[in-house]
């Protein structure tokens, strides 16, 4: 209880499925004020842990601000203070690209420079050779899985045997389960 009554902001990272709002409101029943250090520190880190889920690795610094700014429901100079911190303190990556401040949580700035970093290495690597005939290839494969491929998974199978990399895409029962399957067959 002591715990919580110097930091009830502990609980966003110790309780899951608690908001920010119902921590808020605890904190403001307990007496802390609306521009508590602790509570500007626990809006940003808040912003900053939910920004993956709702799609982005990064952010732009201003995007970023408002949207502190927006749940904090004000407080722009000790947002800001904050984020400095942050930043001289390694606890988020800050980078310019054209123009723009972004600033990354540094879990998510790690992965994605890591994912592009593997990237690069795979693709500067051999190219793999392709099946020599993929037609053949076709009806066996056919013929095994008792199926008949269609022009548009036949056109996804040739081009993943011949590239590096390659995204299948499509709906529901577009057939992306029976092109992964032929690929597994084509690489053994």
């Amino acid at each position: 209880i002591g715990v919580l009554e110097d930091n009830p902001y502990v609980m966003l990272s110790s309780c899951q499925g608690i908001s920010f709002s119902m921590v808020d409101r605890f904190a403001q029943e307990i007496g802390f004020a609306a521009d508590s250090p602790i509570r500007i520190e626990a809006g940003v880190s808040t912003v900053l842990s939910t920004m993956n889920d709702r799609g982005h690795t990064c952010m732009p610094m201003d995007e970023l601000i408002e949207n502190i700014f927006t749940l904090l429901d004000g407080f722009s100079d000790a947002i800001v203070d904050v984020l400095e911190n942050y930043i001289n303190d390694g606890i988020v990556y800050y980078c310019e690209y054209e123009g723009v401040q972004y600033i990354y949580p540094l879990n998510l700035y790690y992965a994605e420079a890591s994912s592009a970093d593997l990237t690069l290495h795979y693709l500067s690597q051999e190219t793999a050779q392709g099946l020599s005939d993929m037609e053949s290839f076709f009806s066996r494969f056919e013929e095994k899985a008792n199926i008949i491929l269609g022009p548009e998974q036949k056109k996804a199978i040739e081009t993943a045997v011949k590239h590096k990399i390659s995204i299948i895409t499509g709906g529901p029962g577009t057939g992306k389960t029976t092109i992964v399957k032929a690929l597994v067959s084509a690489f053994q």
